[in-house]
C-alpha cells in the first residue's frame, strides 16, 4: 500500500467519520430530550407536512367539540326556561279547572285568577330572561338578534358552501330562531286581568271565554299552549342528542387521528437510544483514534529512522 505525506487520507477519514458520529449524537440527544421526530439535523420535509395537516385537523376538531359543547350549554338552558314555562300552563290549567267548577263562589274565582295573572307575568318574565351569551333563546333571540339561524360549527368552513350556497356537513343549525317565542301572546294565552278589574262578577262563562280554545280538537287554550311548548322541547331534545353524538365522534376522531400522528412525529425511544449508544462508541473510537495522531505520518517517520 503506498503512503502518502501531503495529503493524509487516513486522518481525514477518522475526521469525517468523528463528525458524522458527533452529529449523530447531537441529533439522538435533542430527539430523546424533545420527544419529537424531527430536529434541524433530521428534518423529515414529507412526515412534517403530513404531520402539520392532521395537527390543523386535530385543532380544528377541538375548537368543533368546544362549539358543540357551547351549544349544548344553550339547549340545555332553553329546556331549563322550557321546563319552567310548562310547569306554569299546567298550574294555569289547574286554576282554570277549580275556577270553572259550579261549587266554586265568584270571589274564590277572583283569587284563583289573580294567581293565573301572576303566572301569566312569570312566564313573560321567563321567557326575557332565559338567556345564554346575551341572546334570549325563548324571545325570538331577542331585539338585537338579527340572524335567522342559530349555527354551530363543529368542523372547518367549507369554503365552496361559504361562496356558491349550499348545506354545509360541518354546521348544525337551529331554524327559525325568530319564530321561537313562547310568551303568553305566542302560547295563546290570555290575559285574566279584564277579569280581576270586574271585582266579584266573574262566573263560569267568563272563565269558558278565558280559556276557550281556537282548534276544537283541544280542549282549552292552555293545551293548545303545552302542545307548542312541548313541540319546542322536542326540538331542542333532537338538537341536543344530535349534538351529544357529534362530541362522541370527535372524541373517537381526535383519538384515531392524534394517535396517527403520534407515530410520525412521536420518537421511537428504544430505536433512539440504540443510535445513542452506537453515536457514542463511535465517538470514543474516532476520539481514540485521533488521540494517536497520524497514523500513515508515523508510519513513514517509523520506516525512515529504521534506514
Amino acid at each position: 500500500m503506498a503512503l502518502r505525506v501531503k495529503h493524509n487520507r487516513t486522518t481525514e477519514v477518522l475526521k469525517r467519520n468523528l463528525e458524522k458520529a458527533t452529529n449523530d449524537y447531537s441529533n439522538s440527544i435533542e430527539k430523546l430530550s424533545s420527544g419529537k421526530a424531527f430536529t434541524g439535523r433530521d428534518f423529515k420535509s414529507a412526515e412534517r407536512s403530513i404531520s402539520e395537516t392532521m395537527t390543523k385537523s386535530i385543532r380544528s376538531l377541538r375548537m368543533g367539540k368546544n362549539n358543540a359543547s357551547q351549544a349544548i350549554s344553550l339547549v340545555q338552558t332553553a329546556d331549563a326556561g322550557l321546563n319552567e314555562i310548562a310547569n306554569s300552563v299546567l298550574r294555569l290549567k289547574e286554576l282554570s279547572l277549580l275556577a270553572l267548577n259550579s261549587t266554586t263562589s265568584d270571589k274564590e274565582r277572583i283569587y284563583y285568577l289573580i294567581e293565573y295573572e301572576a303566572l301569566i307575568n312569570e312566564i313573560n318574565r321567563v321567557v326575557k330572561a332565559t338567556k345564554y351569551n346575551g341572546i334570549e333563546i325563548l324571545n325570538g333571540g331577542g331585539e338585537s338578534f338579527r340572524q335567522e339561524d342559530m349555527d354551530f360549527f363543529i368542523g372547518g368552513v367549507n369554503q365552496y358552501v361559504a361562496r356558491f350556497g349550499g348545506d354545509d356537513l360541518n354546521v348544525i343549525k337551529l331554524k327559525d330562531v325568530k319564530n321561537i317565542n313562547l310568551s303568553t301572546e305566542n302560547l295563546g294565552v290570555r290575559s285574566a286581568q279584564y277579569l280581576i278589574e270586574l271585582g266579584e262578577g266573574v262566573n263560569q262563562d267568563d272563565i269558558k271565554d278565558l280559556v276557550e280554545p281556537d282548534d276544537i280538537n283541544y280542549d282549552t287554550k292552555l293545551d293548545e299552549a303545552l302542545e307548542k311548548i312541548a313541540g319546542f322541547r322536542a326540538a331542542f331534545g333532537a338538537l341536543n342528542a344530535r349534538l351529544e353524538r357529534v362530541i362522541d365522534f370527535i372524541d373517537v376522531h381526535e383519538e384515531n387521528l392524534s394517535a396517527a400522528n403520534s407515530k410520525i412525529t412521536d420518537v421511537d425511544v428504544v430505536e433512539e437510544i440504540a443510535n445513542l449508544i452506537k453515536s457514542k462508541l463511535l465517538m470514543q473510537i474516532g476520539s481514540s483514534l485521533m488521540a494517536h495522531g497520524d497514523v500513515d505520518r508515523n508510519a513513514v517517520l517509523s520506516l525512515i529512522s529504521n534506514t
